[in-house]
């Protein structure tokens, strides 16, 4: 027997569930299927609080995740104002910032590499003008905190490839459109951790001084979370090292969400352009093509025998042997 309802009033539970995990006074929140699906619903939301408001500025190319909302809003009549990676630390752009803007969109840091990119000063100028910030945290927050948000700001945080969780202030409380439609699993909260996790500076720095198997450390002198070494090779595919890191490893590295060994290369992620938006960041082609990224709990022995060992594979099979 097939019963076609669903029970209305569960993503309500669902939200109160997940503020009593986040122990949350202030800021209002929201489980939403990913970060894509809270983007679309918090922004599209947050224009409809103030419909007179057609501007917006956005980080351009820096983030994939929020490019189907821009465009989304932009066939709506919205003029979206550009921003660079510069202007992360040149702030006098904000001054333009007046009664006809909506929100500023930004990431808080890059999905891939763990790349830092808002400061304090940023947060501090931003907060004073009374528009909108929609930032995306990937991965910061679970290092720097689940906190309260300002007022008129609205964060999304990662959780997993499939969840993320939208911190709300008290002027960005939009109301959904699409999540109180959809199917929400109450225990999954129940059974996960929104503990803050911890990060070695020391051992990630060793690591990528270590130069192994010839490798160049990506983000040196780069504010980032130290959470994972990020290296790269201009002569070979990141892919490339990774297939082989797992066939002498086996089951040693995960993948998907929470892996332990990653690649920016296309040849893990498909397209002809899908990298493209590193390159905003000043990294070259070949960079993001040789790219390994290791979570930080591997960085030991072990492990440097096996990406000698990998590495050296993939050359000899550059060799044709």
């Amino acid at each position: 027997m097939h019963i076609s309802l669903k029970k209305e009033a569960l993503w309500s539970e669902y939200n109160t569930v997940l503020q009593n995990q986040l122990s949350l006074k202030k800021t209002v929140t929201q489980g939403y299927q990913g970060v894509r699906h809270a983007l679309n619903e918090v922004g599209t939301g947050l224009a409809r609080l103030f419909p007179h408001r057609k501007q917006i500025y956005f980080f351009k190319d820096l983030d994939p995740s929020y490019s189907s909302m821009m465009m989304d809003l932009a066939a709506d009549g919205y003029e979206l104002v550009p921003l660079s990676l510069e202007h992360f630390e040149n702030l006098e752009w904000m001054e333009q910032l007046g009664r006809e803007t909506l929100m500023v969109v930004y990431p808080i840091d890059d999905p891939i590499f763990g790349r830092l990119n808002t400061t304090a000063e940023f947060y501090a100028q931003l907060s004073e003008k009374k528009v909108f910030q929609l930032g995306v945290s990937h991965s910061a927050h679970f290092y720097q905190g689940w906190s309260e948000v300002h007022k008129y700001e609205a964060r999304i945080c990662s959780w997993s490839v499939e969840r993320a969780v939208a911190l709300l202030g008290e002027r960005a409380q939009v109301k959904a459109r699409v999540a109180p439609t959809l199917s929400w699993s109450v225990s999954e909260l129940e059974k996960a951790s929104f503990e803050m996790l911890s990060m070695s500076e020391s051992r990630v720095c060793r690591f990528e001084s270590k130069s192994v198997a010839d490798s160049t450390a990506l983000l040196s002198g780069t504010p980032r979370l130290y959470d994972r070494a990020v290296l790269t090779w201009l002569d070979m595919d990141g892919y490339a090292i990774v297939d082989q890191l797992h066939q002498l490893a086996g089951s040693r590295f995960q993948s998907g969400s929470g892996a332990l060994i990653e690649t920016s290369s296309l040849s893990r992620w498909g397209g002809m352009k899908t990298m493209n938006w590193l390159e905003n960041y000043g990294y070259s082609k070949n960079q993001i093509r040789g790219t390994l990224v290791v979570a930080e709990s591997c960085l030991d022995d072990e492990f440097e025998s096996l990406l000698l060992q990998a590495v050296n594979n993939v050359k000899q099979m550059q060799r044709g042997q």
